[in-house]
């Protein structure tokens, strides 16, 4: 059995927030509205994945304030919460970019931070009993 502060760590990595979904719904709005013929983005975007970000920093030092003898979850989130980040400031990049080879490098970055960070944040929150 996972000691109060792992069980924390698990109600924070699996309790669903607006302040997630919120700008994660934008983005994919404003990735909806916006023509790629153009290679256009609006500012909005930009907005949204700061906000993101933001979100995920404020997650990342919830769970640096919580005390657990569990550190192996613990250290798997946060270094997961930093690929997010990180991944995201790729994303937004490449948006910047627009077109060309550091663009499709940005993106390439991204999707393979954000799918690894997700996938390092289920498996951080699996291994809380």
């Amino acid at each position: 059995m996972a000691d109060r502060g792992a069980q924390r760590i698990k109600q924070l990595l699996e309790t669903p927030s607006a302040a997630f979904a919120t700008p994660i719904y934008a983005i994919q709005a404003d990735f909806l509205a916006s023509d790629p013929q153009e290679g256009t983005v609006r500012n909005s975007t930009f907005a949204n994945i700061e906000a993101l970000r933001n979100a995920f920093g404020r997650l990342a030092r919830q769970i640096t304030a919580v005390d657990t003898s569990s550190a192996g979850p613990k250290n798997e989130a946060l270094a997961a919460l930093k690929r997010l980040d990180t991944g995201l400031e790729n994303l937004s990049s490449g948006l910047e970019q627009a077109t060309g080879d550091g663009a499709k490098v940005a993106f390439e970055n991204a999707d393979r931070r954000l799918q690894r960070a997700s996938n390092d944040l289920t498996r951080a929150g699996e291994r809380i009993a």
